[in-house]
Order: C-alpha cells, then sequence, then structure tokens
C-alpha cells in the first residue's frame, strides 16, 4: 500500500475529456490535488465524488462553474 501512495503522489493526469479524473482528489493540476492545493479537509468538500469533465463545456473550461466550486482566483 505504500508503495500505491507514492507512485500516485507523482502522478499527473492528462485531462483530454476528464471523464476519469477526480476533480478533488487526482494530481491534475502542477502534480498535485486540488484539495491539497486548497489546503482542504476532505469534510470541507461537497461533492467528493465529482470528475474534472462537469467543468469542461464545449471543451472549454466552465469558468462559471469553477468559480462557484472554487473559492481561489489564482487556480480558476
Amino acid at each position: 500500500m505504500k508503495c500505491k501512495e507514492l507512485i500516485r503522489q507523482g502522478m499527473i493526469w492528462n485531462v483530454e475529456d476528464g471523464k476519469d479524473i477526480s476533480f478533488w482528489f487526482d494530481n491534475w493540476i502542477d502534480k498535485k490535488c486540488l484539495r491539497d492545493l486548497l489546503n482542504l479537509y476532505e469534510s470541507e468538500i461537497s461533492y467528493p465524488t465529482i470528475k474534472v469533465y462537469e467543468f469542461i463545456q464545449n471543451k472549454q473550461w466552465n469558468v462559471c462553474k469553477l468559480s462557484q466550486t472554487i473559492n481561489n482566483r489564482s487556480i480558476v
């Protein structure tokens, strides 16, 4: 199990359609997960199972939805 976590920390995702990427827990932003970048506890996350694709519309980021979900302008 320790090895699995170590590998997971070094992974980075290619977003593509975002259907398989956890918005909060996968390392898809600057080799980190969004939860860590925002210093959030898991209990602070309203929708922990949300996927990246839910923030993509017509192959572009839905900035309005991102802004409503993430309270950090520099990341949005």
